[in-house]
């Protein structure tokens, strides 16, 4: 049975907001065959994104552990936006490649942050346009094959995967603030060696390597970190359990035991130093990564 208290309702004050939202998205595109298997690409796209149901209601009062007080509307512009693209795919051989590098121009941008004891917060308008320019990057490269098994079955095979993302989003003003919550270089690369007795074995890393910062004002970041980690599979089958497949994994991560943030609650200003007494913008914002983990498991299908 649950405790008597465990649910609380409360009466918020009646409130009404009447607003229409009317907006157009159009997109122009690009594509050019630059070679076999060799695309060239570029567009321009209109953007238009209204706020949610949810955005329009603003939380007040109340205490973190029963909830708000009340609820009441909030007055919100819709976002908009240009953004300009250009980019290349290919794929060839041993190699395949998708690398595409974008700005984006917003005006009114919906920026979300968290309340107080992190829960629900509010959403707002940025005050000055917003840029977010980047690079994203994938690569697939068979780098060997036929090291350990080159018969007349399939031979085993190296292979590396890399995905890079640059982000730099921030506000476009002298000070140049970041905008919170977005980390500027982003690295996840493994590498797989497939065996055709079914065995696969992959180590991997992910990279964050300058620091990101927590709230709007760029007073309080999270600390760079590197992860590494390792999963191996091996599966037996068809021809085993009748016509099915046993299947063998494991899996590593965090093998290192790095201590780090996976994540935080975004805010527009975290004092920093925090002032003393404790006040309630002082307050906990990050929240702990996984530490060293193992699991072992069996599938078994048919």
């Amino acid at each position: 049975m649950a405790p008597k208290d465990k649910y609380v309702s409360f009466a918020s004050s009646p409130a009404t907001l009447d607003e229409t939202y009317r907006g157009l998205r159009p997109a122009i595109g690009l594509q050019y065959a630059a070679a076999p298997a060799l695309d060239l690409f570029a567009g321009v796209t209109r953007s238009y994104e209204p706020p949610t149901f949810n955005t329009l209601l603003s939380p007040s009062g109340g205490n973190p552990k029963k909830g708000p007080g009340q609820f009441q509307p909030r007055v919100l512009d819709a976002q908009s936006g240009t953004t300009v693209e250009v980019g290349t795919r290919r794929t060839r051989g041993r190699l395949q490649w998708d690398v595409v590098a974008y700005r984006t121009w917003l005006k009114n941008e919906l920026l979300t942050t968290a309340a107080l004891f992190g829960g629900a917060g509010s959403t707002s308008n940025a005050p000055v346009r917003t840029i977010h320019q980047g690079l994203e990057t994938h690569v697939d490269l068979r780098l060997l094959d036929g090291m350990l098994a080159d018969g007349s079955g399939a031979p085993d095979q190296l292979a590396l995967e890399a995905t890079y993302n640059l982000n730099d989003f921030y506000f476009d003003t002298d000070a140049r603030n970041q905008l919170a919550g977005v980390p500027r270089h982003r690295l996840h690369a493994q590498l797989t060696y497939d065996h055709p007795v079914g065995l696969s074995v992959t180590p991997d890393l992910t990279w964050m390597p300058q620091r990101t910062p927590t709230d709007h004002a760029n007073t309080i970041y999270q600390s760079p970190y590197a992860l590494l980690g390792a999963r191996a599979h091996y599966t037996v089958g068809p021809g085993w359990l009748d016509a099915g497949q046993l299947a063998v994994f494991v899996e590593a991560e965090n093998l290192t035991g790095t201590t780090y943030a996976s994540s935080y609650l975004v805010r527009d200003q975290v004092p920093n130093p925090p002032p003393a007494p404790l006040t309630s913008a002082d307050v906990t914002s990050f929240i702990p990564g996984q530490g060293r983990t193992l699991q072992i498991g069996v599938t078994v299908g048919w």
